[in-house]
């Protein structure tokens, strides 16, 4: 995740940013979220790759269904199946 949003932020930073963030002038705005964006990408690819493999137990379509209010009984709700402690 990080070295593809890095790489991205470099190249688009170069590309687009004539804006700098302020606290730091060799960083820029452009580079920043190219690398929010493709990090956030590469990171949904990893986590559907692993689940396709077996090691993340994820049922993709609840889970965008449940998030984002699409159909369900528990859209919206976080359901724990944990014991409560007395």
């Amino acid at each position: 995740m990080m070295c593809r949003g890095d790489g991205m932020a470099d190249i688009m930073g170069r590309k687009f940013g004539s804006e700098k963030i302020p606290y730091n002038p060799r960083k820029s705005w452009a580079g920043s979220i190219f690398m929010f964006i493709f990090g956030f990408l590469i990171s949904i690819g990893l986590l559907y790759y692993y689940s396709s493999l077996g090691y993340l137990h994820m049922n993709w379509k609840t889970t965008f269904q449940s998030r984002y209010g699409l159909s369900g009984r528990n859209s919206g709700r976080v359901v724990s199946h944990h014991r409560s402690v007395r």
